[in-house]
């Protein structure tokens, strides 16, 4: 076929053509842009001669071949010819690969012969014996290097087709990727992904679909098996995302991922609440988040729980506590920082006045530790939630907190569940509240803690001892090897006998309350007007308790006491 001279045709597509054909086509059409073709013949006997003789600028960029018959070295001699060409679309015939190595080979060719190219698009059926069993692995672990992943972001695909018993026909393809969430979605500020495993191939694929997203405000990452690689492609994202809340907990991340983190936390001003807890930081880890975010004036809450993170680690974010002024909310769970890590953390919360929660569940946190907590609480004014939930603190640990809670006037929430502060303890607790007038504690946990907007470990049902301690009756010093929970239950018995309007029978024989528990139950008597009967174990509160009793029953409207167990008999 003959064209015009200079002819501005742009755009060409034809059935087939020889070798030479597509050498004239190139040098007849001097603006062709695109060509694409169903199949390429190579007439072996014209080809040589034909190129030899032909000379001209080809401005081709993009070329198809739909039915591709062509080897790797004659398609070599067919993009020679177009040094400008940055797309290229090809489906092979079957049969043109008839071994894991001819694959291997295309890889390779492509790899270092067509990496000029901006797109590339392929299909590759290879025909495998079922006696001659390959892996999908083996076929595709080459497409999974830097190149293809990381440098081009061409992403392959191989599935088996199943054939008859004697053969199966596998595909090795490319997927072309190219979304726009806000075109496809309209304005989305909300993306949760929770629980996918989206992997390696599902970062890049949600990196490139947000990289130019300007109204995401919360991501979700939660549970995606998500690694170094993948942390990665999301710092690149990061570093100019415009999201305010970030959730990437429960994945992979170690300590070089924390490092790809931080680089984009350097430059990123808009996340507000990070989520990391459950991955592999250590110390090291925390050291990168840290030094990163200690200047950050965005940042508000950041959550490291469960993370291997010890002393060491505690140490480096005290810069976050030294040099950070939004912060407020501080998750550092299941981390066992020991004594150490709690004095590092707290010295620095001396002179800080943004922290407002803390939390230190099962932090492997003694009575030294608590100490130098308690030395923060007596002039820290912003500390208002302080969570010590699960750690090794016992009665002195207790006593400790206590007096600091007669001087405190901000602290609002304490939870001191599952420590072993035993009866001593919570009576120090108990006198500190109510001989302190001005103290804002409302929530005191000493045997569980609620739910409260998935920032506390636990979810269990329980009483608020706050109320209960601040309006306690001063008594003597309880058993010292008493249990916390029996000694909570004798209060709130009390208080409920203060307060209740309508019982009129009151049963204690079988209640271990002891003289101090008589006490407290006495006091309670005084005030109450519609108790009729009363029963007691006289073993159990003794003669002291007898006589606490009486004194509360002098005034009292009791017609009936039955005590069991006489003394004297």
């Amino acid at each position: 076929m003959s064209w015009p001279n200079q002819c501005k045709l742009k755009y060409l597509s034809i059935h087939s053509c020889l070798y030479s054909q597509y050498l004239h086509i190139l040098h007849q059409l001097p603006y062709l842009e695109t060509l694409q073709l169903e199949k390429c013949i190579m007439d072996m006997n014209n080809m040589f001669e034909s190129s030899s003789n032909l000379l001209f600028n080809s401005q081709l960029s993009c070329l198809i071949i739909t039915d591709c018959s062509l080897s790797i070295e004659h398609l070599r001699l067919l993009i020679l010819k177009t040094p400008k060409l940055r797309e290229f679309k090809v489906i092979f015939r079957s049969g043109v690969f008839n071994s894991v190595i001819d694959i291997y080979e295309w890889e390779k060719f492509i790899r270092i012969e067509l990496n000029f190219l901006n797109r590339l698009e392929f299909c590759v059926p290879y025909t495998n014996s079922t006696d001659n069993a390959i892996s999908l692995n083996s076929i595709i672990v080459p497409f999974r290097e830097s190149f293809w992943l990381n440098e081009k972001r061409w992403y392959t695909v191989c599935e088996t087709v199943i054939g008859d018993y004697k053969e199966n026909k596998i595909l090795l393809f490319t997927i072309p990727f190219t979304i726009n969430i806000d075109d496809s979605y309209g304005t989305i500020t909300t993306l949760n992904l929770y629980s996918n495993d989206i992997g390696t191939f599902g970062t890049q694929y949600i990196v490139d679909a947000l990289v130019n997203n300007t109204t995401l405000t919360t991501l979700n990452i939660v549970n995606n098996a998500i690694g170094d690689d993948e942390v990665k492609y999301m710092a690149d994202l990061l570093e100019t995302s415009t999201s305010t809340t970030l959730s990437m907990a429960s994945n992979e991340i170690d300590a070089k991922g924390m490092n790809f983190l931080s680089k984009a936390f350097h430059k990123n001003m808009t996340l507000k609440e990070l989520g990391l807890e459950y991955n592999r930081a250590t110390g090291d880890g925390a050291k990168s988040i840290s030094e990163a975010l200690q200047n950050n004036n965005v940042l508000k809450i950041i959550n490291l729980s469960s993370n291997d993170i010890v002393v060491d680690g505690a140490r480096y974010l005290t810069l976050i506590l030294e040099n950070n002024a939004t912060v407020k909310v501080l998750n550092l769970d299941s981390n066992k920082i020991s004594n150490s890590g709690a004095q590092y953390l707290f010295d620095d919360l001396q002179q800080n006045m943004s922290l407002t929660e803390i939390s230190l569940y099962r932090a492997d946190i003694a009575n030294a530790g608590v100490k130098c907590v308690a030395d923060v609480l007596r002039n820290n004014m912003t500390l208002q939630e302080l969570n010590l939930e699960s750690n090794r603190i016992k009665a002195e640990g207790a006593e400790y907190l206590a007096n600091a809670l007669r001087e405190n006037t901000t602290l609002r929430m304490l939870n001191l569940y599952d420590n072993e502060i035993g009866a001593a303890g919570a009576h120090y607790l108990a006198e500190a509240l109510r001989n302190n007038k001005t103290h804002t504690l409302t929530e005191l946990f000493l045997k569980g803690i609620p739910d409260r907007q998935g920032r506390c470990h636990k979810s269990r049902k329980t009483e608020n001892m706050a109320f209960v301690f601040r309006n306690s009756v001063a008594f003597s010093q309880p058993d010292p090897v008493g249990d916390v929970d029996s000694y909570c239950e004798l209060l709130k018995l009390a208080e409920s006998l203060r307060n209740n309007k309508t019982s009129s029978e009151l049963n204690l024989t079988y209640k271990q309350i002891g003289s101090a528990g008589a006490q407290h139950i006495g006091d309670a008597l005084r005030s109450n007007t519609t108790l009729k009967k009363l029963r007691v174990n006289a073993k159990e509160i003794g003669l002291i308790g007898l006589k606490y009793l009486g004194d509360g029953l002098k005034n009292n409207t009791v017609s009936s006491i039955s005590v069991k167990d006489d003394l004297y008999s």
